[in-house]
């Protein structure tokens, strides 16, 4: 993630830009999701490499009740939901700028910053080559702006 503090600010967000927003709900006991997570990857847990199922996720769920909620939150703001989680963990929606600095009240900006992550850093250490016939300039990742 590039350091936000040296981004240069290109000022407000055009108010008429479709973004697209997915939001996290918030989770039900996710102290103790955490510690089933956790004895997921403890050699000495019964449950040591045990995935969890649909249906041991369900429980820290959000409810049908609260995800019906957010979801006609959403819709009275202006947004059009363009996917929902079948475990009712987040929903993804299309709005404008507008409609978005609205419904949280914010500003948004168009921002401009560069960065450069670990694995990229590794890799000019001379690991994780890039794969045979792969001109030798790309790092691990490639980024770009997407324009609607």
């Amino acid at each position: 993630m590039p350091n936000l503090a040296s981004a240069a600010d290109l000022g407000r967000a055009d108010p008429g830009k479709l973004i697209n927003l997915t939001l996290l709900l918030k989770m039900h006991d996710e102290a103790g999701l955490q510690k089933v997570v956790d004895a997921l990857y403890n050699h000495s847990s019964p449950t040591f490499r045990k995935w969890l199922t649909a249906a041991d996720l369900a429980k820290y769920a959000p409810t049908q009740a609260e995800y019906a909620a957010v979801k006609a939150e959403l819709l009275r703001n202006g947004y059009k939901v363009i996917a929902t989680d079948p475990q009712r963990f987040s929903i993804r929606v299309r709005g404008t700028v507008a409609i978005t600095e609205k419904a949280f009240p914010t500003e948004l900006h168009e921002v401009a910053s560069a960065g450069i992550n670990r694995p990229d850093v590794i890799q000019r250490m001379g690991y994780y080559r890039p794969p045979p016939g792969a001109p030798s300039f790309l790092g691990m990742e490639v980024a770009g702006s997407r324009v609607d």
